[in-house]
């Protein structure tokens, strides 16, 4: 029985131990570890937009040709009859001769470089074939600055007032005619504007005067009568 009883025991304390020894539950916490993501941020410049402001310019033309020339008050028609300066030696006006008919020419005056110049308008060259333009101004003192100059294919050597400064000159374009006298701008007269030819041992020819103090007369470059 005290065997018994030991062997009872030693049972108890078996089954006591079993029940008394610490249960541990371990409880792992799990762990998450975020890897965040490399983020490339791209920031876009924004547009620029770039607006160039060309100043306007306005470009004034120097237009070639007699057309463009502007308006004189100083003018005179081109005549023949001896109230009109007419000087000629060659006989009676015949315009089947001169290739001009009276009355149908203008004289008009400018002024370029110091000097008058003269346009003759209703010419035209092609018609009427090589001329001897010609100028001068009536002052108080007389005639003054006379000169003539050719044109194209024109003889004038026997005129005794041709000019030898290369500056008097005949202005063409396209049959137009202008000429570039002697007078100076400052000289105070009348203002003669002459067409005129050989014809035997004469000169015929058309002339005109005005008076150069009646208005305001325009400067131009003289290149605008030649293209």
């Amino acid at each position: 029985m005290h065997r018994a009883l030991i062997i009872a025991l030693a049972l108890i304390a078996a089954a006591c131990g079993g029940d008394s020894a610490e249960s541990t539950t371990a409880t792992t916490a799990a762990t998450t570890t975020t890897t965040a993501a490399d983020t490339t941020t791209t920031t876009a410049a924004p547009a620029t937009t770039t607006t160039t402001t060309v100043a306007a310019t306005t470009t004034t033309a120097s237009a070639a040709g007699p057309d463009a020339r502007p308006a004189t008050p100083v003018t005179a028609v081109l005549g023949a009859d001896p109230a009109n300066g007419s000087y000629y030696t060659a006989g009676e006006f015949d315009a089947t001769v001169m290739g001009i008919e009276l009355n149908t020419v203008t004289a008009e005056w400018y002024r370029a470089e110091g000097f008058f110049v003269v346009f003759f308008n209703g010419v035209d060259t092609s018609d009427t074939g090589p001329l001897c333009p010609g100028a001068s101004v009536a002052t108080e003192n007389g005639f003054e600055f006379v000169s003539n100059a050719p044109t194209t294919g024109a003889d004038c050597s026997g005129f005794i007032t041709l000019t030898e400064d290369p500056g008097v000159r005949a202005l063409e374009c396209d049959g137009a005619l202008a000429y570039r006298t002697a007078i100076p701008e400052n000289s105070a007269g009348f203002l003669f504007g002459t067409l005129e030819r050989p014809v035997g041992d004469g000169i015929m020819g058309l002339t005109s005067f005005v008076d150069n103090r009646t208005g305001d007369i325009p400067e131009v470059d003289p290149t605008l009568f030649e293209c």
